[in-house]
């Protein structure tokens, strides 16, 4: 995966002349995973979505949607012995049936990818991400447990604080609607893919200790997430079992946007300090974040930069929320007033308020600004 957008090719089966190493979708669910031939194209890489087009006589149209898990590669046709290029996928949805074809009028002026006359052949990312999105759609959420499932088995089996950072995370995106870029920023991770590759690991990883039985034709994260369009991209919208059970094991108390460095503060206190935190704020519920941001502008606090104004108020937060005391320094279990013991600020402002500090210790908000200022002089 290259950058923080996903890639996108379409690859093609003719149901009639098919040459795959694995043969033609006898079965409807399909295989989960195998290789497929990509033409002459030898850039696709581990991580690009490949959507797979049906052709020949018949029914045309989607029939598969998949995640690159070995780039191009050279292999033998089966049976021929000739040299071809191949990549192996971890199919999220595949059929013999298509699950969507040209009529859809969303997906009607999409030439290159109607048009590819050969396997391999990139298409625009927005056409990519609407094809899947459509796809996506076409779900049974019946497999679905009840939000007191999850508490259940996350009381029994905590996650680690990676994957509990990325539900949280998810659970404070606007509207619970989470694009994958975002999550691997505020983790720390290079791509959009490496969000989708993590938080489907930790889904299938979920479902399988919980026995759910995943469709055969499902992305993992389906088991925390439905898949929607918007103008952004394509965005995982959490399912509302999944933010009930974070809000019942008051995980939702701890805030979005946590940066690396705030995690190895907060694993330094894994008793008490997260699950037992009071925050007394006119009685309303236990939230650093939400409170804080209600109180103070939705500003920096340091550089007045305002994410509303710059990128409008879908993008209120991503400011994160700095705790003038750090949480390292503090005793487990203290009390937290958002008002007085944090303050919003923009993710570069925040990470030079720790950037070069010993643990339990940063810097104050008047030498932030003396930073600031020193750099404008210069």
């Amino acid at each position: 995966m290259r950058g923080e957008l996903l890639t996108y090719y379409v690859l093609l089966w003719d149901p009639g002349s098919d040459k795959t190493t694995y043969g033609a979708l006898a079965e409807k669910s399909g295989p989960r995973s195998g290789s497929w031939s990509c033409g002459n194209t030898k850039g696709i890489a581990q991580g690009d979505k490949v959507i797979l087009r049906r052709t020949g006589r018949g029914l045309k149209g989607v029939v598969g949607i998949g995640t690159v898990t070995r780039g191009s590669y050279e292999s033998p046709w089966a049976g021929t012995g000739e040299i071809g290029v191949f990549v192996d996928i971890d199919w999220q949805k595949i059929a013999e049936e298509p699950f969507v074809d040209r009529n859809d009028p969303d997906l009607s002026g999409m030439d290159r990818f109607w048009g590819a006359q050969s396997g391999g052949t990139r298409i625009p990312d927005d056409d990519g991400a609407t094809i899947v999105a459509k796809v996506q759609g076409h779900f049974d959420w019946s497999f679905l447990p009840t939000g007191a499932q999850f508490v259940n088995h996350w009381t029994a089996a905590p996650p680690t604080e990676t994957q509990r950072n990325m539900l949280v995370s998810h659970y404070w995106s606007p509207e619970r609607k989470m694009h994958p870029g975002y999550m691997s920023q505020i983790m720390g991770w290079p791509s959009a893919s490496t969000s989708h590759l993590h938080y489907g690991k930790f889904a299938s990883q979920t479902a399988d200790a919980m026995k759910v039985k995943l469709p055969h034709t499902a992305d993992k994260i389906a088991l925390f997430a439905a898949f929607t369009r918007t103008p952004d991209g394509v965005k995982w919208v959490m399912h509302e079992q999944v933010r009930h059970a974070i809000a019942r094991l008051g995980w939702h108390g701890e805030g979005g946007s946590l940066l690396p460095y705030e995690l190895e503060e907060r694993a330094q206190f894994q008793e008490g300090q997260r699950m037992q935190r009071t925050i007394t704020v006119r009685g309303r519920n236990a939230s650093v974040r939400e409170h804080c941001l209600s109180f103070h502008p939705p500003i920096c606090a340091v550089c007045s930069f305002d994410p509303t104004e710059r990128f409008g108020a879908e993008f209120r937060n991503v400011l994160d929320v700095h705790h003038l005391n750090p949480i390292a320094e503090s005793e487990s279990g203290r009390t937290t007033d958002p008002e007085k013991d944090c303050r919003p600020l923009c993710p570069t402002c925040h990470r030079l308020a720790h950037h070069g500090m010993r643990a339990g210790t940063c810097r104050s908000m008047d030498e932030l600004r003396m930073l600031l200022a020193n750099a404008e002089t210069r």
